[in-house]
Parts: C-alpha cells; structure tokens; sequence
C-alpha cells in the first residue's frame, strides 16, 4: 500500500562540533525523523543552521538508505541559487557563490520525496554539511518503516488436481522479509502441526483416500499472519471399465452396436482419456472383440473386453445349405430336414433371423437361432415355443417331428400376435408330483410342451389302473357278503 506524507522535522536537539574559530553547526532532525508505513512515499523535510559569525556552509548531503528510492525532481530548498545533482543513493545541494547555500547565522530547510523500503524496521539517513575548506559535519536521522503488510504465502504442491500416489511433501512460496513461524493443517485448521521457526518445507504428510485439504500458515515478527490453502484429491482405485455389444450374435451384414463407459467413485472419469474399440464390422463371419479403455482424473485405467460373433451367410452349392422361406410359408408351417451345420433363414416383423442345426444325436437335435443366440435342445416329437426377438412374446413354434438318416425334420411355424412369455414364479409348496403346464422357461425364452405331454399320459395311465384295481377288489368284497 502507497501513501503520500509530508514530514515536518524542526531541530529538536543541538550537536556541538569544532569548527572553524570554534563555531557551531546545528541540524535540525537529530533525534527522531518520525516513520513510515512500507513501500509508501512521503516528503522528507529537515533544516541546518550555521551558528558561526563569518564562515558560510556551502554543500549539504543526503545518503539515501538501502531500500529507499528518490522520486525525481522532488527536491527543493528556500536557499537561493542554489544546484542539485543526485544518484540512486546520495543527494547533493551545492553553493559556493557570494551567497552561500547556508550563510553564517542563518537557517535554511531542504527537502525531498522518496519511496520508503519494503521491509520493515529502522533506517538512517546520513546527512552531511561541508564549508569549501572541508571542514564537514556528519548526523544520522533515523526513520522506522512500519511492518503493515501480511506475509504473502502461497502453497507450491500438492495442486488442485488428483493424484493416484498419495503426496507426501507440502511445499509453499512467501513473501516476507520479517518471517517468524511457519505452520500446516491438514483438517481446516481445527488442528495445527509442526510449527517450526524456519522456512523450510513440509515432509512425512499423511493424506486420506478422497478429498484433502493442506492449509499453510505463516506470521511475522510484528504478529500479521496470513495463510494458504489447497483443495486436492487422493484417488488410488481404479475405474471400472464396461464394454458392451447389443448383439452376442449377428447375422452377416447385420448391424452390431458396441459401447463403452466407465464408473468411478473417486476422482471421476476423464472423458478425454477413454477410448473405444474399432469400429464393428459384420461384412464377415467370425468372432469379434471390442476393447474399452477408461481413465479417471488421478490416472488410474482400467479396460475390458465385450466380444461378438458374426454367422456367415452359406449358399445352397456346396457346403451346409441355407434355407429361405417366404413369410406365408413359415406362417402355414414349414417343414424342412437339416443336418448338422445346416440352416434357415427367416424374417419375423421386419427382422432377420437364422436357425443353425449344432448337433444331431438317435432322439435329440440341438439348435441355435440368431440373431439373439438361442440355444435349444429338443428331443423326437418335442415342441418350443420361441421369443425370437426378446420382446416378451412368443413369436416361433419349432417342432421336431423324427430323427432320420442323421436328418433332424422340424416344423418351424410362425406365430403372429404370440402369447406373452410366462414369467416362472416359485409356488409355496412344491410337490414333486405337481403337474405345470409349463415347467420350463429355457433361457428365459422358451417354453417346452413334448415332455410335459408324455408325463401327463404316464400319470393319467397310473391312475386308470388304480381305479380299475379299486372297482375289482370293491366287486369281489360286494359278492363275498352275499
């Protein structure tokens, strides 16, 4: 802080020195040249008188302390004629004229301005008085520049940013020439640590995992004190990377979207440093990895894979046929024998499908239908009923009719406006021997009708021959008694 003061200083004591014919020099000043705050400008007045009856004083100078600065053309006297030079450091009146620059018994004031040091505590200005034989005489006047400016500090590391390795230094910059105490906390200051007279800084800090905040502490010689604070993050877990694909299974040229995100419960994910996989492609048969990559804002990563898988389309010449019926023909029902590796290819509402024969055995076929990857098994004479496109409702009936000649024969049949999928509750009791109607939902997609059937004729045969029994043994005792 600047201000502008003008400093009035009278003689307010007297020094006798020898001069020529023992006469006396006095400056006026000699005890006290009053104070000023730091860095702040002010006009510095003091007066000579010469004493001596004939001797005239004819140069008077002013040696600046370190740290003060003369602001030019400030300078001034009520001494006629009179000449002024300066340097950064020494201000210098001269006159050697008939009229001296202080005649014998007189009294002349001089002054100046100057920028007072930034740092607080005592100076001296050197003032000196000289006739032309060289006789001189030398006088301080002191001045006290007042410590009103609070040490500046600033915290250097940790920053505000996040660190998967926890800092363990605390590091600071200050301002202040007059330091005293140095001191941190580490919870706001509630607690206060290691207040230590040097400078130096901080070691052995110890963080929490998550949000911390270091505040440093600093006061000076006069009592000021000021502080710094930083706000930083503790993250060492990594995030956790999600790679996923909308379909496990794609038909050729089908589309496949793949996506990739991440969660973080510490520092947050860095949207900048997460990269996807390559973009998917279904021109081709295979199976197909998606990589994602994530990275918070500590720098921890984490990555993981989603893969799919792409069923080439085949042709009739050579190799395992495909086959393709019209819409009215899988509504009619469609009746087709495939061996192993063998398919079909269908569309149910716009959406295209295919059935893959996997294996064959004396009494069973197991299938797979894209492009949602539904595996089935299915034994001679068992039905399915299939939610193709996993909207809730059963839209396929596959049926295997016979195994013959390493041919499975089904009858694919379409269903429009299909019954919703049951969804498979626990009951409260269990009874092993409970019949359902539907006892199995297979991957969460279809259900079975073959087995349930047989297992009602069976129960439904067991008990005709227990009635039968109980109607015999009833005749034979109704007889008896007659």
């Amino acid at each position: 802080m600047r201000s502008n003061n003008t400093l009035f200083i009278f003689a307010l004591g007297i020094l006798c020195v020898g001069f020529v014919l023992a006469s006396v020099i006095v400056i006026g000043g000699g005890i006290a040249f009053s104070s000023v705050n730091e860095s702040s400008y002010a006009v510095y007045n003091f007066s000579v008188e010469n004493t001596h009856a004939t001797e005239n004083i004819t140069e008077v100078n002013v040696t600046l302390p370190t740290g003060f600065v003369f602001v030019a053309s400030t300078n001034g006297s009520n001494s006629t004629a009179t000449t002024f030079t300066n340097t950064s450091t020494v201000l210098t009146w001269v006159n050697s004229s008939a009229v001296s620059l202080v005649e014998n018994l007189s009294i002349n004031i001089f002054w100046f301005n100057v920028s007072s040091s930034s740092s607080a505590g005592d100076y001296n200005f050197t003032i000196t008085v000289s006739n032309t034989t060289g006789v001189f005489e030398t006088q301080n006047l002191s001045v006290t520049v007042n410590d009103t400016v609070s040490p500046q500090i600033a915290t250097a590391y940790p920053t505000n940013i996040s660190y998967a390795t926890a800092p363990t230094q605390f590091n600071f910059t200050y301002t202040e020439a007059s330091s005293d105490s140095v001191w941190y906390s580490n919870d706001s200051g509630v607690t206060n640590y290691s207040i230590q007279a040097n400078t130096s800084n901080f070691t052995g800090m110890v963080t929490i995992e998550g949000l911390n905040n270091w505040t440093v502490y600093m006061n000076d010689t006069t009592g000021s004190e000021n502080s710094s604070v930083v706000f930083f993050t503790v993250d060492t877990v990594a995030p956790v990377a999600a790679a996923a694909c909308s379909s496990a299974s794609v038909l050729s040229g089908a589309t496949v979207t793949c996506t990739c995100s991440g969660t973080d419960g510490g520092s947050g994910i860095n949207a900048s440093l997460t990269t996807a996989g390559t973009t998917t492609s279904t021109s081709s048969g295979g199976t197909f990895s998606y990589t994602c990559s994530v990275t918070d804002n500590a720098g921890n990563s984490h990555s993981n894979d989603a893969s799919y898988t792409v069923i080439a389309s085949s042709s009739s010449s050579g190799g395992s046929p495909t086959y393709k019926p019209s819409g009215s023909r899988l509504l009619d029902g469609y009746s087709v024998s495939l061996g192993r590796g063998f398919g079909v290819d269908f569309n149910l509402e716009g959406a295209s499908h295919r059935l893959v024969v996997d294996s064959i055995s004396a009494d069973s076929a197991a299938i797979t239908i894209f492009s949602e990857a539904i595996a089935l098994n299915l034994g001679v004479e068992e039905t399915k009923m299939v939610d193709v496109d996993g909207n809730g409702f059963i839209d396929l009936s596959v049926y295997l009719k016979s195994i013959s000649s390493s041919r499975a024969n089904f009858v694919l049949t379409s269903i429009i406006d299909g019954a919703a999928v049951p969804t498979e509750t626990a009951p409260e009791t269990a009874p092993e021997a409970e019949e359902r109607v539907f006892e199995d939902i297979i991957s969460g997609r279809v259900i079975g009708w073959g087995e349930e059937n047989r297992a009602l004729k069976t129960v439904s045969w067991i008990i005709a021959v227990v009635v039968l029994v109980a109607l015999v043994v009833f005749w034979v005792k109704t007889k008896n008694k007659k």
